[in-house]
């Protein structure tokens, strides 16, 4: 089982929420003749922030998408591989005053996304609630910014609800993560309904 799906969930719970910092990618030793494509996939996959209209727009370096939060996030990025899946994966944390948010960025290496891979994120709800110990309040197919996406929400112990929305593009070898936690109440569905409405993808 690929543990990847689960890098950006499990942390929206419970990262460390610090102030923005820009974090460069983690050092990798690699082939001088392969320089030039690793850091141009390193570049291409990485977050930016811009401030707009009072708020803050998050990107990528490739432009495939835009991501408009309240308050300026902290950027992440690592390099991560396992069982012969190579990806970057990118990370906005949000900690906010009304509901915090993590949205994260998988990007595959090689540009495909494995099946198994996809086939799992239907069940990364069930895994996140457990590790947790919450539960799954909805676990649905809907879409998002025009494309399908995997929508659902977790009712966890201490009195919160975490909505999530997961979209993958196979064709640009990218999984999208948008994971908005607040007190379980009105007000938080939609404060996290307005980031998720704000995502834009290029086709």
């Amino acid at each position: 089982m690929h543990r990847l799906p689960l890098l950006i969930l499990v942390c929206a719970l419970g990262c460390d929420k610090k102030a923005p910092t820009k974090v460069e990618g983690r050092p990798i030793k690699i082939e001088a003749a392969a320089a030039t494509d690793e850091a141009t996939w390193q570049t291409r996959s990485s977050l930016k922030v811009a401030p707009q209209a009072g708020a803050f727009v998050v990107s990528d370096g490739a432009g495939r998408f835009t991501l408009t939060l309240p308050q300026e996030p902290r950027l992440t990025g690592e390099r991560v591989s396992e069982g012969g899946v190579t990806a970057w994966n990118a990370q906005a944390i949000m900690p906010g005053t009304e509901v915090d948010v993590q949205f994260g960025v998988v990007s595959m290496r090689d540009g495909d996304m494995p099946a198994s891979m996809l086939a799992e994120l239907a069940d990364a709800p069930t895994q996140l609630a457990a590790a947790t110990g919450g539960a799954v309040a909805k676990n649905a197919t809907e879409t998002l910014a025009g494309a399908p996406a995997r929508v659902f929400e977790i009712t966890v112990p201490d009195g919160r609800r975490l909505f999530g929305w997961h979209v993958t593009s196979p064709a640009h070898g990218r999984m999208y993560q948008l994971n908005c936690v607040g007190p379980d109440g009105a007000p938080a569905r939609t404060a996290c309904a307005a980031v998720a409405a704000s995502l834009t993808l290029a086709p």
